[in-house]
C-alpha cells in the first residue's frame, strides 16, 4: 500500500499574480494546423505554452530523445519532456479590460457581487455590462471648494418642472418645445447664477468663449424673410416702368405682373441699390421694394436672440445674405438649404454645449462616490448614463484646463469590470481584515434600527462578506481579496482536457471549450486593436461588454445573457457544464470510475459449487489473468516475450499437450485469488461480492443458487461483471471482508443473505409437509369411545385442530395423540354444533425404528413394508422412532426425520413443516450458534436436500388445481345490490337511516356514522378490530352471521346525513375490497380441502407465487388503480380462469399501464432517494469504541399489521388482545436486541433489573420484553388498549448514533451490532452508506416489483409508489405537504395545551367537518362567557378524520385531525426526541406495510445526519450571522475557544434539514459539489478558503486516495494481510490533518 499523499485540500480564489505564473500566454485563437495536424504557435494547442504532443520531441524537430528531457528548445521554445504535460499545464490570455468572473455575478442564491457591493441586480449587471457608469472615488473636499449653491437657490429639479419654465418664460405649457434660442439662452444663464464658486466662473467663461465665436448673421432668418418678401409681393404689378440706369432703357413695364423669376433675372443685370427703387402696387398703395424689405426683415430680427439684436439696416453681412438669397435660382433649393443649415447648426451646437456645461455642473454638484455603507437608494447618487458622463467629461476637461487640477484628484468615473474592481478594492481597503471588518461591523451594529425587507437584504451582505472573512482565519495563507473577483488575465485550461479527435476523412472534431476560447482570445484581440487606433469610447466600451459576454459564455454559457451556439443552434456547454450534471467531471469522471481487468457473462445455475465458489469461463480467466499468466510462463520458458505480440495464444494454437499445459498454471494461478461478481444495479454492498474462481470449459459464468438473492438474481438471461483485484492488499481485502461466506447477513433487515428460494422451498416444504388428511367422522362416531378405539388402533392426529384449519372454535391438543379415549372424549366436548361431519387429520403409523438412521435406510432401500398397502415407505408417511435414551417413541413423518439429520444438535429436532419463514429461522439460528465453517456446510446440505426432493417430488400445476369458489357468485350478487343501494343514496345527496337498515339486513354490516362518536371516519364500512370477525360470542358461534360479508359492529344512533363525492369513493372501496378478501378466504378454504394441491402447496410454502395472484386466476381481480394510482370503482369481478368481458379487459390494460410506467419513470425516483442517502450519509462511520454521552431514545413496540392480528385471531381467538395486545411484540425483540441500554431498567419491585450501557443479548431480550408486554397488559386493564397507544408505551431507552457526541461519525457503544455479520460493529464500518443502501434498496427492488402486479389495487395496503413518496416528505422536510388544508397532506395540531371541551359537527360546510374547542389547562370552562375568551376554536377540514373526543387533554403540537404531523413543529414544541421518534415511525411504517423490516438502526443514522445542523440565533463574536445553518459539533469547538478568550458564545437552536440541504451543507466541498449545484458549492467554498480534511468516504475517491473505512481508516497503521500463510504487503497510512487552522 502506497503512503497517503493528500491530507486535506484547501480552495480559494485565484491570486491574478498566480494566474499570470500558471503558463505562457495565449495570442492567437487558432487551434492546430489542419494540413499539418501540428498545434499553431502561439494558439490554443502551442506546444511551447502547453508542452509537447510528442513524447520528449520538440516542434521544430531539434531534439528527438528522452536523454534531452527538461531541456528547452532553442530555436522553437518548446520543452523536451512527456506529453502528459499537456493534462497539466495551463496558458493564459491577458486581457484587454478587466472582465468580472461570472460565477460570483450570476450563480443564484448568493448573487455574491451583487451582496457585496450592496447593489440591486439590475444595477450591477449595468455597470459590468457598460451600461452606466459609477463614480468610483470623489474627493467631498475639494468638489465642496470649487463649487457652492447661492442661498436661495431652490435645486434643480425646480427646471425640469415644465411650470415652472412656462412661468419663467412667459409661455404656455404647450409651447414649450417651440422655443427660440434665445428663450434657451436666457434659462442657462438663470440656472448658472443658482450657483458660485470658482468652477461656476470657468463655466461661465467658456459659455462666452462659445458666444464669441458664433457671434454672425442668422442665416436662418434671412432665409425666412426671402421667403416671406415672396409672400407678400407675388402677384403684383409694377406701378411705373422700371428703367436700367446703364442703358437707359425700360426693362419692365408698367402694370405688369412681378414674380420671383422676374426679379431674379433683374438682379443679374441691375445693382440692388438700384433695384430697391423698384415701385410695387401692394394693395392700394405704392411701396418701394427697398421698403417692403426693410419691413420684412425688420419682423424677422425680432425673433433673433438678445445678443444678435442689430439693426440688418446697418449690417452689410445681413443685406449680403439677403441679396445672394434673393439671386440664387430658389431659396428652398437644396444647395442653398444644406448651406443655411450649415451656418445655422453652428449656433445650434453651441447652445447645445452651453447646455451640456450647466448640466454638467448640475450633476457635479449632486455628485456622490460610491459607499460601501449605503445601499439601494443611494445608486442613482453614484451611477449615470453615457450622455451624463460626457457632461461630467466636460467639467474634468473645464477643471483641469482652467484650474489646473487633475480631475482624477477630484472624482473618478468608470464602467465594466474596472468600476467594479475599484469599488471592491473601496471595500476590501488595502487588503487585510480591517477594512472589510470594520463595514462588516458598522452593518452588524445598524441591523437593528432597520426596517424587515432592509434588515433581509443587509443579512444576505453580511453573510458573504463574513465568509470572506472566514477565508483569513489561517495566518499562513494569503486571505481571500474582492478583487480578485474580476479577471485581469484569463487562465487557459491544458488542451487534454479539451480534446480535438480525428474522424474519417479527414474531419476534426473538437470540444465546446475550444470553441469558446476561440470567441474570447478573436474579442480580445479585437479590443486591443480598438484601443491601439483610439476609436470612440462608445465603440471601445461595446467591445468591452462583448468581451465580458464571451468570458460569461466560456464559464457559464446557460447561465450568459445571450448564450452562444453552434451553426444547428445547439448551445456550446461551457467550463461548468463540464463540472456539473450527471454527465459533468465529477460524476461521470471522478466518481464513475471504471476498474481495471474486467469481463461479462451470463450466469448460470452451478449446484455442485461451493458457497464460495463460482465457475469461471476459461476464456474469461484467460484475460483477466494475462499478464500474471505471461509472466509464470516466461519463467517456464513456455514462451518468449520478445517474439511475438500474443505468445500465449499462440503456444494455445501448439497442440493439445500445451494447451493442458496452460490451462494447468492458470487454474493454479487463480486457486490462490478471489475475484469479485457484480450485478447491476448496484444496490447494496451484497450487490458486490467475492469469490473463488473455478476455472470451466463453458462461455457462461457459474453460480451458486443460494448467492442469487443478495444480487436479485436469476438463470433467465441475467448477465453479471466480473472484476479481478490486482494488488496484493485488494486481493486480502475483498477475501476477508467481501467474501461471499463473510456476509451472512442483509445489513438491513438482518435476514439471511443466503436464503434458499423457489425450487428449494418447495422440495423442502413437500418432504417436511403433514401427512394426507383422510378420515372423515361423525357426531355418531365419537359415540362410543371403546370402539372408535379399537377400530383406529395406530392411527394418531397429525396436527392440532383449532379454527384456523377446522370448524373447531376451542383448540384442541391432539398433536401426534392417538385416537385414544380420552382424546375422542376431548373432540366431542368441543365439537361446533350444528356440524355433523368433520374431517380430522388422522394418519396410520406405517412402521416403528429404533433409530432415525435405520429409518431412513428403510426408506432409501425402498423395502415394502409389511402392512395393508404393502408398498415402500413415502417421505410423508407417519412412523415411529425410539428415543435416544431408549425409553419411549417419537411420532413423526420420513421427511422430517431426512431433514433433521442434517441439521446440527444445537438447532433441535424441527417436527413441522418447513417453509420460508421457518427456513429463515432455522438458517439464522445455524449461522448465529454454528462455527463458520460448519453453518456453511450445512447450508449447501440443505440446498441439495431441497434440490433433489422437489426433483423427485415432481410438482407440476395444471389448470384443475385452481378452484373456483362455488359462492363466489353469491357475494358478488351481494355486494352488487349493496353498491346500487349506495348509489342511488349518493345519487340523491343524503343517506338515511332507512337506507342503512336496508343494507344491514341485505349485508350483515353496519354503515354508520356516529353522531357523537368523531373517531369514526364519517361514512364508510366499518370492521371491529380491523379483523372482519364476529365481535360477540353469539355472532360467533353462528358462521352465517358473517360468513358472507363484514361483522355487525354496534354503532350510535344514525340521522340523516349530507353523502359527498369523497364518502362514496370510501364506501366503495371498502365494500369491493372486502368482497375480494372474501372471495379469497373462500378460496384458501378451497384450496386446504383438496387433496396434494400443488398450487397451495407451493403459495404456503413461499416458494412461488402468493395468494393475490391465485385469487386473480381464480376469484376474482378486484379494484384496478390508474397509473396514477387513483382506483378506478370499477371493479373486475371475473378471473383469469373464467376471461375477463371487453370492460373488464380495458380495465386491466390501465393497470398494465401503471406497471409499466411505475418501472419506467418511479424507478429513478427511488434512485435518486438512494443517491439523496448516500450523499449525507457517506461521511459517517465508526471511529471510536464509547462516546460517553448519557442520552438516548425510548424504543416502545409498533402496532400489529392486519395479517398479524388475524393470525393472532386465529391462534388466541378473540381474547388475543388480552395476550398480547395490539402490538408486535416479535418485531419488538428484533429492534432492541444487540443494543446498548441508555439507562437502568426497573422491575415491578424497584429493583434494577438490567444496568444502564449494558448490551441487550440473547440472554436478557426474552425477559426485558417479558416486562414491557406485562406493563403494557397491566395498564391496559386499567383503560384501554387505544389509549395506551396514544399516551404512550412503556419502552426501553437505548443509545442511539441519533443522540452520539462523537464529533466526527458514530462511536460503536451507540451503534450496536453490524446486522451483517452478527456481531459488534469494527472500527471504521461505513455504517452511513451501509444504512442508505439498506433504506434504498427495498424502495428501488420494490418499485420495480409492481411491474408484476398489474396494478391491481391492494386492499391492506397500497404499493411502495405511494409509500414512498410519504416517506420522502419526512426525508426533505417539505413543509408546504404538512399544511392542514384541504390540498395538503398534514394534520390539524393543538395550538396550545389544554382540554377539548366541545367538537361540533358542521353539516352545511363544504370545507370544515368538524369545530373543536380546546380550552387552556387550569381553566373553569363551565361559564361560557368565560371559556369563550380563553379557548381556541380549531376547525377541521372536510377530507381528514378528527382523532380526539370531548375531554381528551392535549400538548401543543398533538394532533386533532388524520394527517401527518411536522417534524419541525414536533421540535419546537416538544423537542428533538419526539420528532425523532415521530419521524423514524412514520418513515419505518412505510416500509413494513411492504413487509420489510428494515432495522431501526439504519434509520437512526439517517436522522443523525438530518438533525445534525443547528441555526444560529446570535452569532455572538464569532463570523456567523443569524440563520446561519451550522453542524453542531463545529458550534461546540467554536464556543469552546471564545468561552476561552471571555467572549460571547453563539446562540443557536436545534433544526432539521432535509436530504438535498445536508448533502449541500457538507463540510466537505467535494462532497457538496458533486451531489448538485456544483458551481454554486465551488464557488461558496472558494469564499470561504475551505479545507476539505477528507473524512468521507466521496471526496477520497475523487481525489483518488483510499477511503477512510475498512483498512483505510488513519488510526489503523503498519497493516498487514496474510491468507494462507503467504503475506499480502504492508503500509503505513497517515494521521488525520489535526491543528491545520491557527
Amino acid at each position: 500500500m502506497s503512503k497517503k499523499q493528500i491530507s486535506a485540500l484547501r480552495i480559494s480564489i485565484a491570486n491574478p499574480e498566480k494566474i499570470k505564473s500558471w503558463g505562457g500566454e495565449v495570442l492567437q485563437p487558432e487551434t492546430i494546423n489542419y494540413r499539418t495536424g501540428r498545434p499553431e504557435p502561439d494558439g490554443l494547442f502551442c506546444e511551447k505554452i502547453f508542452g509537447p504532443t510528442i513524447s520528449f520531441e520538440c516542434y521544430c524537430g531539434k531534439y528527438k530523445n528522452i536523454r534531452r528531457d527538461n531541456l528547452e528548445c532553442e530555436v522553437c521554445g518548446v520543452a523536451v519532456t512527456h506529453k502528459r504535460v499537456r493534462r497539466r499545464w495551463m496558458g493564459t490570455i491577458k486581457l484587454a479590460a478587466s472582465v468580472v468572473h461570472p460565477w460570483f455575478l450570476s450563480i443564484q442564491p448568493k448573487n455574491v457581487l451583487q451582496n457585496v457591493l450592496g447593489l440591486s441586480k439590475r444595477a450591477t449587471k449595468q455597470i459590468v455590462y457598460y451600461m452606466k457608469y459609477a463614480v468610483v472615488f470623489l474627493d467631498q473636499t475639494k468638489k465642496s471648494n470649487l463649487l457652492d449653491r447661492v442661498p436661495n437657490a431652490k435645486g434643480v429639479s425646480r427646471w425640469q418642472d415644465p411650470k415652472h419654465l412656462s412661468k419663467v418664460l412667459n409661455v404656455s405649457v404647450s409651447d414649450l418645445d417651440n422655443i427660440d434660442l434665445s428663450m434657451k439662452q436666457d434659462i442657462m444663464s438663470m440656472r448658472l447664477n443658482e450657483y458660485c464658486g470658482s468652477l461656476k466662473d470657468w463655466v461661465e467663461a467658456e459659455i462666452q468663449l462659445l458666444l464669441s465665436r458664433t457671434n454672425r448673421p442668422n442665416y436662418w432668418h434671412a432665409k425666412k424673410a426671402v421667403e416671406m418678401l415672396f409672400e407678400d409681393i407675388g402677384g403684383s404689378q409694377i406701378a411705373e416702368s422700371f428703367i436700367d440706369p446703364k442703358t437707359k432703357e425700360s426693362i419692365l413695364d408698367a402694370d405688369s405682373k412681378i414674380d420671383f423669376r422676374t426679379i431674379q433675372n433683374l438682379t443679374g443685370s441691375v445693382d440692388h441699390e438700384h433695384l430697391k427703387l423698384l415701385k410695387i402696387k401692394v394693395g392700394k398703395t405704392q411701396r418701394t421694394l427697398g421698403k417692403i424689405v426693410e419691413q420684412r426683415v425688420s419682423k424677422e430680427v425680432l425673433k433673433l436672440p438678445s445678443g444678435e439684436k442689430i439693426d440688418p439696416r446697418n449690417d452689410q453681412n445681413w443685406n449680403d445674405l439677403f441679396w445672394k438669397l434673393l439671386k440664387s435660382d430658389s431659396p428652398f433649393q437644396t444647395a442653398n438649404i444644406k448651406e443655411i443649415e450649415q451656418y445655422n447648426e453652428i449656433q445650434e451646437r453651441s447652445i447645445m454645449s452651453q447646455e451640456h456645461l450647466v448640466n454638467g455642473l448640475d450633476l457635479f454638484w449632486g455628485l456622490e462616490g460610491y459607499d460601501p455603507l449605503k445601499e439601494g437608494d443611494s445608486e442613482s447618487a453614484f451611477m449615470f448614463s453615457g450622455d451624463q458622463k460626457r457632461n461630467l467629461d466636460n467639467i474634468s476637461r473645464i477643471i483641469e484646463k482652467r484650474g489646473g487640477i487633475a480631475s482624477e484628484q477630484v472624482f473618478k468615473i468608470e464602467t465594466g469590470g474596472r468600476a467594479i474592481k475599484e469599488m471592491l478594492r473601496r471595500i476590501d481597503g488595502s487588503g487585510g481584515e480591517d477594512a472589510l471588518a470594520a463595514i462588516v461591523k458598522k452593518l452588524d451594529s445598524s441591523l437593528s434600527k432597520m426596517t424587515k425587507t432592509r434588515a433581509r437584504d443587509v443579512k444576505k451582505r453580511l453573510r458573504v462578506m463574513k465568509q470572506f472573512l472566514r477565508s483569513r482565519r489561517y495566518a499562513e495563507i494569503k486571505a481571500n481579496r474582492l478583487e480578485w473577483m474580476v479577471f485581469e488575465t484569463l487562465p487557459v485550461i491544458p488542451p487534454d482536457l479539451r480534446p480535438i479527435v480525428s474522424l474519417e476523412g479527414g474531419r476534426q472534431a473538437t470540444s465546446d471549450i475550444n470553441e469558446l476560447y476561440h470567441r474570447v482570445v478573436t474579442r480580445n484581440k479585437r479590443l486591443k486593436n480598438m484601443v491601439k487606433i483610439r476609436a470612440p469610447e462608445v465603440i471601445v466600451n461595446n467591445e468591452k461588454r462583448l468581451l465580458q459576454q464571451s468570458v460569461d459564455a466560456l464559464f457559464d454559457n446557460q447561465r450568459s445573457q445571450k448564450s452562444d451556439k453552434d451553426p444547428n443552434g445547439r448551445p456550446f456547454e461551457s467550463l461548468t457544464d463540464t463540472l456539473r450534471g450527471k454527465k459533468g467531471r465529477f460524476r461521470q469522471n471522478l466518481l464513475g470510475k471504471r476498474v481495471d481487468y474486467s469481463a461479462r457473462a451470463v450466469i448460470v445455475a452451478g449446484p455442485t459449487l461451493k458457497l464460495w465458489q463460482c465457475g469461471l469461463p476459461k476464456k474469461i480467466a484467460l484475460e483477466l489473468y494475462k499478464p500474471k499468466l505471461r509472466n509464470v510462463l516466461e519463467e517456464k520458458g513456455l514462451i518468449d516475450g520478445v517474439g511475438s505480440k500474443d505468445p500465449i495464444s499462440e503456444l494455445l494454437q501448439k497442440g493439445a499437450k500445451e494447451r493442458r499445459k496452460v490451462w494447468d498454471i492458470l487454474a493454479e494461478l487463480i486457486s490462490s485469488s478471489v475475484v469479485m461478481l457484480n450485478r447491476a444495479p448496484t444496490l447494496h454492498r451484497l450487490g458486490i461480492q467475492a469469490f473463488q474462481p473455478i476455472l470451466t470449459d463453458e462461455s457462461a459464468i457459474r453460480l451458486h443458487p443460494l448467492v442469487c438473492t443478495p444480487f436479485n438474481a436469476d438463470f433467465d438471461g441475467d448477465q453479471m461483471a466480473v472484476h479481478l483485484p490486482l494488488s496484493e492488499g485488494a486481493q486480502a481485502e475483498a477475501r476477508l471482508l467481501m467474501l461471499s461466506t463473510n456476509n451472512p447477513f442483509v445489513p438491513g433487515t438482518g435476514s439471511p443473505s443466503n436464503l434458499p428460494s423457489q425450487d428449494v422451498i418447495l422440495g423442502l416444504a413437500y418432504l417436511t409437509t403433514n401427512p394426507k388428511q383422510k378420515v372423515e367422522l361423525s357426531r355418531n362416531d365419537l359415540s362410543s369411545a371403546k370402539k372408535l378405539e379399537k377400530n383406529f388402533i395406530g392411527h394418531v392426529f397429525t396436527r392440532n385442530l383449532s379454527s384456523s384449519n377446522s370448524p373447531f372454535k376451542k383448540k384442541v391438543n391432539c398433536k401426534w395423540s392417538f385416537l385414544n379415549q380420552e382424546t375422542i372424549k376431548d373432540i366431542r366436548s368441543k365439537w361446533p354444533k350444528g356440524v355433523e361431519k368433520i374431517t380430522l387429520p388422522i394418519s396410520r403409523i406405517r412402521a416403528s425404528f429404533t433409530s432415525p438412521s435405520e429409518a431412513r435406510l428403510a426408506y432409501e432401500s425402498q423395502r415394502k413394508i409389511d402392512d395393508k398397502e404393502n408398498t415402500p415407505l413415502s417421505v410423508r408417511d407417519v412412523i415411529l422412532v425410539r428415543n435416544k435414551n431408549g425409553f419411549g417413541y417419537v411420532v413423526t413423518t420420513v421427511g422430517r426425520i431426512i431433514f433433521n439429520q442434517i441439521l446440527p444438535k444445537e438447532i433441535g429436532f424441527v417436527d413441522k413443516p418447513v417453509y420460508i419463514k421457518e427456513l429463515r429461522e432455522i438458517n439464522n439460528r445455524i449461522l448465529n450458534n454454528c462455527p463458520q465453517v460448519d453453518a456453511i456446510k450445512i447450508c449447501d446440505s440443505i440446498k441439495d436436500l431441497g434440490f433433489r426432493q422437489s426433483s423427485l417430488a415432481g410438482i407440476s400445476l395444471s389448470v384443475d388445481d385452481v378452484i373456483i369458489p362455488k359462492r363466489k357468485q353469491r357475494i358478488i350478487s351481494l355486494a352488487e345490490e349493496v353498491e346500487s343501494l349506495i348509489s342511488e343514496a349518493y345519487n340523491g345527496g343524503i343517506l338515511t337511516p332507512e337506507l342503512a337498515g336496508m343494507c344491514n339486513q341485505r349485508l350483515k354490516t353496519n354503515l354508520t356514522f356516529a353522531e357523537k362518536n368523531p373517531r369514526t371516519k364519517g361514512l364508510e364500512l366499518v370492521r371491529p378490530n380491523e379483523l372482519g370477525r364476529p365481535k360477540s360470542k353469539k355472532d360467533n358461534n353462528n358462521p352465517s352471521a358473517w360468513s358472507d360479508g363484514l361483522s355487525p359492529l354496534s354503532g350510535k344512533k344514525l340521522k340523516d346525513r349530507r353523502f359527498t363525492k369523497t364518502d362514496h369513493e370510501v364506501i366503495i372501496e371498502a365494500l369491493w375490497n372486502r368482497a375480494t378478501e372474501r372471495i379469497t378466504e373462500l378460496l384458501i378454504e378451497a384450496g386446504e380441502q383438496a387433496e396434494d394441491n400443488s398450487l397451495m402447496l407451493m403459495i404456503n410454502s413461499g416458494a412461488r407465487g402468493k395468494m393475490d395472484q391465485v385469487r386473480q386466476l381464480a376469484g376474482m381481480r378486484g379494484l384496478m388503480a390508474d397509473p396514477t394510482g387513483k382506483l378506478i370503482l370499477s371493479p373486475i369481478k371475473s378471473n383469469f380462469k373464467e376471461g375477463l368481458s371487453v370492460h373488464e379487459y380495458f380495465s386491466s390494460t390501465h393497470g398494465a399501464r401503471k406497471g409499466q410506467t411505475d418501472t419506467a419513470l418511479r424507478t429513478s425516483r427511488s434512485g435518486y432517494l438512494t443517491r439523496r442517502l448516500v450523499d449525507i450519509a457517506h461521511s459517517l462511520y465508526i471511529v471510536e469504541e464509547d462516546c460517553g454521552t448519557v442520552r438516548g431514545i425510548t424504543k416502545r413496540p409498533h402496532l400489529k399489521t392486519k395479517k398479524e392480528e388475524n393470525a393472532a385471531f386465529d391462534t388466541f381467538g378473540p381474547k388475543w388482545l388480552d395476550k398480547d395486545g395490539p402490538f408486535d411484540w416479535s418485531s419488538f425483540k428484533r429492534r432492541i436486541l444487540h443494543r446498548y441500554t441508555a439507562e437502568k431498567i426497573y422491575d415491578e419491585k424497584g429493583n434494577v433489573f438490567c444496568e444502564e450501557r449494558v448490551l441487550v443479548t440473547e440472554d436478557n431480550v426474552d425477559k426485558i420484553v417479558d416486562l414491557i408486554r406485562e406493563r403494557s397488559i397491566k395498564a391496559a386493564k386499567k383503560n384501554s388498549w387505544s389509549s395506551i397507544s396514544k399516551s404512550g408505551l412503556t419502552g426501553v431507552k437505548l443509545l442511539s448514533p441519533i443522540t452520539c457526541n462523537s464529533s466526527r461519525g458514530c462511536c460503536s457503544r451507540c451503534y450496536g451490532y453490524n446486522k451483517a455479520t452478527g456481531a459488534p460493529v469494527s472500527m471504521a464500518d461505513p455504517v452511513g452508506v451501509i444504512a442508505a443502501q439498506s433504506i434504498g434498496e427495498p424502495g428501488t427492488q420494490l418499485t420495480m416489483r409492481t411491474f408484476h402486479t398489474g396494478g391491481v389495487a391492494g386492499s391492506d395496503v397500497s404499493d411502495i409508489t405511494q409509500g414512498l413518496p410519504l416517506a420522502e416528505i419526512f426525508f426533505e422536510v417539505y413543509q408546504s405537504r404538512f399544511k392542514p388544508d384541504l390540498k395538503g397532506e398534514g394534520a390539524v395540531l393543538s395550538p396550545i395545551s389544554g382540554v377539548i371541551t366541545n367538537i361540533k359537527e358542521l353539516i352545511d360546510s363544504n370545507r370544515y367537518s368538524y369545530e373543536v374547542t380546546i380550552a387552556p389547562k387550569g381553566k373553569k370552562t363551565k361559564r361560557k362567557s368565560k371559556a369563550a375568551s380563553d379557548s381556541v376554536n380549531i376547525f377541521i377540514p372536510r377530507n381528514r378524520d378528527i382523532e380526539v373526543r370531548v375531554g381528551d387533554e392535549l400538548s401543543v403540537a398533538d394532533p386533532i385531525s388524520s394527517g401527518l404531523r411536522s417534524p419541525i413543529e414536533i421540535l419546537s414544541a416538544q423537542g428533538i426526541d419526539s420528532a425523532q421518534s415521530y419521524a423514524l415511525d412514520k418513515i419505518q411504517n412505510v416500509y413494513r406495510s411492504q413487509g420489510v423490516d428494515i432495522f431501526d438502526i439504519h434509520f437512526e443514522v439517517i436522522l443523525k445526519e438530518m438533525f445534525r445542523y443547528v441555526k444560529v440565533i446570535d452569532g455572538g463574536d464569532s463570523t456567523y450571522m443569524p440563520d446561519d445553518k451550522v453542524p453542531i459539533n463545529e458550534i461546540r469547538s467554536i464556543n469552546k475557544r471564545i468561552e476561552a478568550v471571555g467572549g460571547k458564545r453563539i446562540s443557536w437552536e436545534q433544526i432539521m434539514v432535509g436530504l438535498k440541504k445536508g448533502a449541500s451543507n457538507s463540510s466537505s466541498f467535494l462532497s457538496a459539489a458533486s451531489f448538485q449545484m456544483t458551481a454554486s458549492a465551488l464557488m461558496e467554498a472558494a469564499i470561504e478558503g475551505k479545507l476539505d480534511f477528507l473524512n468521507g468516504l466521496k471526496e477520497n475517491v475523487i481525489v483518488g486516495e483510499r477511503v477512510p473505512v475498512g483498512t483505510g481508516f488513519r488510526n489503523f497503521e503498519d497493516v498487514s494481510y496474510e491468507v494462507e500463510g503467504v503475506p499480502f504487503g504492508t503500509g503505513v497510512l497517515d494521521e488525520d490533518l489535526e491543528g491545520f487552522s491557527s
